[in-house]
């Protein structure tokens, strides 16, 4: 009994110095990861904002003041609302919306405070209720679709924007855009000094809402897309997604060539990613290859080929049915309801 007491009294000591040495570890561990979460963050932020701050000087010297209305030269192919994530300012925008704009889109910047987006769900709504307003008797108007596009906390903000867009309008957004949102909430959401911050906290009763907000939208039709980073110090690439429900499809959070949390709007890769994917989705003909039929550079093809393509495609995914994508250019017409 003796030998099996102090075989038992040596193990548990041997246990309980590995637990000690593992707890250790593991807190180090948690210590390295934060000071690179730190260092990452601080230094992706900061490069951002040198970024904007050339292109604010330069927007500024150039054009002047931004516009909260980016309109398109040519004829109009859809509307799109931009949300800037939390404390960013309409400027840091601005080249999306160009790129937006020479796609042929009619580009509208979310009304915010002279601090950035530091507004909650409530105050984002209010403050922009005219601007949907707007935006719902244009889309009627023109019969054009509407898409909304936010970046970070602006993304969990597009989506209450587009359902309150249908709720007061009854005009049923296309597609909701999401660029490194924490649709599930995020890990540094408690250090932010506004209170906008605690809805993005993991658990909360603010990003329950906002899932529930995103479910609706999908239940009424929305398409919903996600992109996320390589690497995100702030939004985890499974938080920058929908999460399933049963019944409800499966979503993927595409990556875009971007490592941080901040600058994906001044990325000039992830700028044409996400703005190519907001035109091919909206069926929006590539003016390059239509030029090059109306030049003759393919005399082997017909023009009607191309277009004959486009709506066979068309037809495959079942956009017909929805009546809300823009039609080709030329002599194929669509009706949209």
């Amino acid at each position: 009994m003796r030998k099996i007491f102090g075989w038992a009294t040596v193990s548990v000591r041997w246990f309980s110095k590995a637990f000690s040495v593992t707890r250790t570890a593991f807190r180090l561990l948690e210590l390295l990861d934060m000071t690179i979460l730190i260092v990452t963050y601080m230094t992706a932020r900061m490069l951002a904002y040198f970024l904007a701050t050339v292109q604010h000087l330069w927007w500024k010297f150039r054009r002047g003041a931004v516009p909260q209305v980016h309109t398109p030269s040519g004829e109009p192919q859809g509307i799109v609302f931009l949300t800037p994530g939390y404390t960013q300012q309409s400027i840091e925008l601005v080249w999306m919306a160009e790129r937006l704009r020479r796609r042929g889109m009619i580009v509208f910047h979310a009304d915010i405070s002279h601090n950035g987006n530091v507004h909650t769900q409530a105050e984002i709504l209010e403050r922009n209720r005219q601007i949907l307003a707007d935006i719902a008797r244009l889309s009627r108007q023109s019969e054009l679709p509407v898409v909304f596009l936010g970046m970070s906390m602006g993304g969990c903000h597009s989506a209450w924007l587009a359902k309150d867009l249908y709720v007061r309008h009854r005009i049923k957004a296309a597609l909701v855009v999401t660029v490194q949102s924490p649709i599930n909430g995020s890990r540094v959401a408690t250090f932010g000094e506004y209170p906008c911050v605690q809805e993005l906290i993991p658990g909360s009763r603010g990003v329950e809402e906002t899932s529930q907000c995103f479910h609706y939208l999908e239940h009424i039709g929305v398409s919903l897309k996600f992109f996320s980073a390589l690497y995100d110090e702030v939004v985890r690439r499974r938080d920058s997604r929908l999460r399933r429900r049963r019944g409800s499809p499966v979503y993927w959070s595409e990556s875009l060539p971007q490592i941080g949390h901040w600058g994906a709007y001044q990325n000039p890769w992830a700028m044409s990613i996400i703005a190519g994917f907001i035109s091919h989705f909206l069926d929006i003909p590539d003016k390059e290859a239509l030029s090059a039929f109306d030049s003759g550079c393919f005399p082997q093809l017909e023009k009607q080929t191309y277009r004959d393509s486009v709506q066979s495609i068309r037809s495959a995914k079942g956009l017909d049915d929805t009546g809300m994508y823009v039609a080709v250019k030329g002599d194929v017409s669509e009706s949209r309801s």
